[in-house]
């Protein structure tokens, strides 16, 4: 589904457009058509609270971990993730109002509503979702449709799609196989988290797309915007296997002990034990 804002709704329309042309119907929602035409109330109507803004500190949104080490627990960020974090990334990332995201991630897990939802929703840009389960060869040709502008994904995401391309359309007549190669490429950015991505699949990946890598991250459930490889970094210059910078506001230090310490505004406020 597509889904538009008021900024992006010449887009939203634009792409529905242009894959209807072409014989795939995306189910869309275009907020504008929605709106009253008329206002609903009059001045006089509308009381302004003297009540204090919401607290940014106070809980805003639970994330689940994965349970690797112990029982899942439920990491609290504070309200202040819905946008001020949202912000750093859609920042890091250089988003614009007229990205299109194709949205193919779980929205309860860190990657699928930290970095592929609020930052694009904050922005005014659109979300494409992908409703059913994920499948390498659909994605492909979408890629190969046009319209969309970012991709998020993680390493397995990434890698299955590797192979897809390398067993079903390597071996395709040359000019099939460039349509996809130009699909990928048109992306203008392409973004990976929540585990190490490895060398082989970034370097398919790198160079498909003419020396533009995946742009990685590392950060957790916990650390939400934690360190990254921001859009405008010089792809050259990075070591193999670097995970990039600190975010603005973000301290990070190696302890003795070989741990990871990060100070961060981003941070998680508290932990809560899943019930049965």
């Amino acid at each position: 589904m597509l889904v538009s804002s008021s900024a992006a709704a010449p887009l939203a329309t634009s792409v529905v457009d242009r894959m209807a042309q072409q014989g795939t119907a995306i189910p869309h929602l275009e907020v504008l058509p929605h709106l009253p035409a008329t206002p609903t109330f009059d001045s006089y109507q509308i009381v302004v609270s003297s009540d204090r803004y919401l607290d940014d500190n106070a809980a805003g949104v639970v994330i689940f971990t994965s349970g690797t080490t112990a029982r899942p627990k439920g990491s609290v960020l504070r309200r202040a993730y819905i946008h001020e974090t949202a912000s750093a990334v859609a920042d890091a990332y250089e988003l614009l109002p007229t990205d299109v995201l194709l949205h193919v991630l779980p929205v309860h897990h860190a990657t699928g509503i930290g970095t592929s939802f609020f930052p694009f929703l904050n922005i005014g840009a659109c979300i494409e979702f992908r409703a059913s389960s994920f499948d390498a060869a659909w994605v492909w040709d979408r890629f190969r449709t046009g319209g969309i502008t970012v991709f998020s994904g993680v390493p397995t995401i990434y890698l299955r799609l590797m192979w897809h391309y390398q067993q079903q359309i390597a071996s395709l007549p040359s000019a099939e196989r460039q349509s996809y190669d130009l699909g990928a490429q048109a992306l203008r950015s392409l973004f990976c988290g929540s585990s190490a991505l490895q060398a082989p699949v970034q370097d398919f990946w790198t160079q498909l797309r003419g020396g533009r890598p995946i742009l990685v991250r590392y950060g957790s459930s916990e650390v939400p915007s934690c360190i990254r490889v921001p859009a405008s970094a010089d792809f050259a210059a990075l070591p193999p296997g670097s995970v990039g910078l600190t975010v603005p506001g973000v301290e990070a230090k190696i302890s003795d002990d070989g741990e990871l310490l990060v100070k961060s505004p981003y941070m998680f406020s508290k932990l809560v034990e899943r019930r049965r």
